[in-house]
């Protein structure tokens, strides 16, 4: 088909800047969107906008996408306000009897808290940061354990949000007709999670190890019991409001989170479709929390509403990437992009450079799920044209997302992180962030190797 040349990366160069500069997703995208219909349509570009905004609105992808999200939401924030899943954490954590010990139990609540990686961090956090302040665990290690597990976990397993969001991408880049079919060929191929995962017990145990200021930390913690760093204020004022909360955390009923959570695995994993899933899971949830009146019904109403408005901006983000799309395919721009890199671009080299690259650019811009958006209709169709196997190329890129989001230290994953260990963003990026360097650099050798036998 016709391009429009170098001019049709013009709206992509833009989104990439301004989302740097900003730290934001939705805004760029829609601005990139708007520059794009520009260079289409000239002085007509706002009918044009809208005329593609209403198309995109009415997809069948883009509403289950949105669906999804939000019966999602509403599920997790019933777990969170019925204390459900710090229940279960608690449960875990009885387990856990010295250092090494409790950060294995971290690690497996972590695994099985696979729904969402902000549950996930939060769950966790609040679950086993008594536990290991016990054990003179620094707060820093926790972050990291916890960080390593989230999205990682969220990924691999194919019915999480994140996994949930990256089929749809997938499927609306046009290269596999089925998402959820292609992401479990793909799932295989997710090196920096597998990596990121598996290392954290060899870490552990120090077979792996610590690297860093969190090395000081840990071996500081150790002498002198104190596992938060230097500086934090409000210390007091915060160990006095967790000993308040304890009685009521142990309060959680773990078959409540539990039992929704491994019937909605079940379910996807038997009619294909997560959104089945996640429905009766919710219905689940919604009956198991009425039958044990651990909540209203006013109050379980509230509690989904307000989950399903959290999930809003990661919705608002999906239609963003998709209006931002309608732009780059009438500017034909993986067409160009495809057509002037083919003759350079070794495809063995291929997944290498596609895991090094994005994760610089995930890393850079904190906008994990916002480059999946931009680059698959990117990346998929040029895999295809070089010969390259589409699900490998698909793993490094999630697998860039995965390592973005749990290196940079400014991102929502990281502030979650932050919050539910009592760090700041700057102890998470003074001892964590180096930890992951390790994974990384074991990632990038694992794709190098993988370009040349696929």
């Amino acid at each position: 088909m016709d391009t429009y040349g170098i001019i049709s990366l013009v709206p992509v160069v833009v989104v990439v800047v301004v989302a740097i500069i900003t730290k934001r997703t939705f805004e760029p995208m829609i601005l990139g969107g708007v520059l794009g219909f520009i260079i289409l349509a000239g002085k007509n570009f706002f009918t044009e906008s809208i005329d593609a905004m209403y198309g995109v609105l009415m997809e069948q992808n883009t509403v289950w996408i949105v669906m999804l999200f939000v019966c999602f939401g509403g599920m997790v924030a019933l777990f969170e306000k019925s204390k459900s899943a710090i229940g279960f954490g608690n449960l875990v954590a009885k387990v856990g009897r010295g250092r090494k010990s409790s950060l294995i139990c971290t690690w497996i609540l972590g695994i099985v808290v696979f729904a969402d990686d902000y549950l996930n961090a939060l769950a966790v956090g609040v679950a086993m940061k008594n536990l290991t302040d016990k054990y003179r665990v620094p707060r820093t290690l926790l972050a990291y354990v916890i960080a390593s597990t989230g999205a990682s976990v969220c990924c691999i397993l194919p019915f999480a949000t994140w996994s949930a969001y990256m089929m749809g991408l997938m499927e609306k880049a046009g290269v596999v007709s089925d998402g959820y079919s292609a992401y479990l060929s793909t799932i295989p191929f997710l090196v920096y999670a597998w990596v990121s995962l598996l290392i954290v017990p060899l870490v552990i145990f120090r077979v792996v190890p610590l690297i860093g200021p969190v090395r000081r930390d840990d071996k500081y913690a150790a002498e002198t019991g104190v596992t938060l760093p230097a500086n934090i204020a409000n210390v007091e004022e915060k160990a006095e409001m967790l000993e308040a909360k304890k009685e009521e955390l142990k309060k959680g009923v773990f078959l409540t989170f539990l039992i929704p959570i491994v019937v909605l695995a079940i379910v996807t994993i038997i009619t294909g479709d997560m959104l089945i899933g996640v429905l009766i899971g919710l219905f689940l949830t919604i009956a198991m929390v009425a039958v044990q009146r651990l909540m209203k019904a006013g109050e379980i109403c509230e509690t989904i509403s307000e989950g399903m408005k959290d999930m809003l901006p990661g919705a608002l983000i999906v239609i963003a990437a998709f209006f931002l799309q309608a732009a780059n395919n009438g500017l034909g721009m993986a067409e160009f992009v495809i057509h002037a890199t083919e003759p350079v671009l070794s495809p063995k080299l291929f997944p290498f450079l596609v895991f090094i690259f994005m994760s610089l650019l995930a890393f850079g811009s904190g906008s994990f799920w916002g480059v999946a958006a931009i680059a698959f209709p990117i990346i998929l169709p040029l895999a295809e044209s070089l010969g390259v196997n589409v699900f490998m190329a698909s793993g490094a890129l999630v697998s860039a997302t995965v390592f973005g989001s749990q290196a940079c230290f400014f991102s929502d994953c990281a502030t979650i992180v932050s919050m539910a260990t009592d760090i700041r963003n700057s102890d998470y990026a003074r001892s964590t962030l180096p930890m992951f360097y390790i994974p990384f650099g074991i990632t990038a050798i694992i794709f190098l190797i993988l370009g040349f036998i696929f």
